[in-house]
């Protein structure tokens, strides 16, 4: 286990009196919260690098961002089951039937206070990944990264940059990364559908290429500034912003064919202007 004593808790969770609270209550919630960690974000291979290396100096900011994320999970998920009460030095347990137990109104807050702590860091585990190649082998086999490699926007960062928000799309806009997690089927689905109908799979290939390897042209990233808005756009179905940056971004392609020379399209570039859009909806 990576997280396997209550200072461990204690350290990543200040709300909590480790001297009120044992890590014999809590064990379940951890193994859990582990088994959730290790399926969903990190992946078998990089969970076990880390639970065999957490005393190495080296891995120290990987482990300590793994830690926190799993002790945030596990006492916000057990919060609810456990008879709180609240000190002067944060929230604790007891058995004592004479010491009120903390509201429901306080309790609810600090689950939801856990949870959005868990979902930023979450989000902050994935962007030092994503900026740190130490561990790409071994992260590349997780869960979560394939949401960085086959998508123009990679982060939840990215998303909420190019995404349109407004009031129409309020309620499903994602508000922390889990959320946004939740979307990777749409995004994927939009990539396929959407995306790569309209600006050939040459192209888009093309793209992710060279997001990955950071070697696009001006032209290339003008080009993929209009993809986002319009993958974003998509996502929360709104086609028809979508649409808008879809034939700007054909009208870039069209404009620049010395850089897009190489790109199989379903009709010709000197077509886009008249034609409308296929297969979008």
């Amino acid at each position: 286990m990576i997280v396997d004593n209550i200072s461990l808790i204690k350290k990543h969770v200040p709300a909590m009196t480790a001297d009120a609270i044992g890590f014999a209550e809590l064990e379940t919630y951890v193994s859990a919260a582990e088994s959730w960690f290790k399926n969903n974000i990190a992946g078998q291979e990089l969970y076990d690098f880390v639970d065999s290396h957490k005393t190495n100096s080296a891995v120290l900011p990987l482990v300590s961002r793994m830690e926190r994320i799993i002790a945030l999970k596990a006492f916000g998920d057990a919060v609810p089951a456990l008879n709180l009460i609240l000190t002067s030095a944060g929230f604790g347990v007891t058995n004592n039937e004479k010491i009120a137990p903390a509201s429901k109104e306080r309790v609810a807050d600090l689950c939801q206070s856990l949870h959005t702590q868990c979902s930023e860091a979450v989000e902050d585990l994935l962007m030092f990944l994503e900026n740190d190649d130490t561990y790409k082998d071994k992260w590349q086999k997780s869960p979560s990264y394939s949401l960085f490699t086959d998508s123009f926007l990679t982060t939840f960062e990215q998303f909420k940059a190019y995404a349109p928000y407004g009031e129409s799309v309020a309620a499903i806009f994602p508000k922390n990364r889990m959320d946004f997690t939740s979307l990777r089927g749409k995004i994927r689905a939009v990539m396929a559908g959407k995306i790569t109908a309209a600006a050939s799979k040459e192209i888009v290939s093309n793209l992710l290429e060279k997001m990955k390897s950071k070697t696009l042209s001006d032209k290339q990233m003008q080009l993929l500034e209009s993809l986002r808005f319009a993958l974003g756009a998509y996502t929360l179905g709104l086609n028809e912003t979508g649409d808008d940056f879809i034939n700007q971004a054909r009208s870039i392609i069209k404009n620049n064919p010395d850089v897009f020379e190489n790109s199989k399209l379903d009709f010709a570039a000197s077509e886009w202007t008249d034609k409308p859009i296929i297969n979008l909806c």
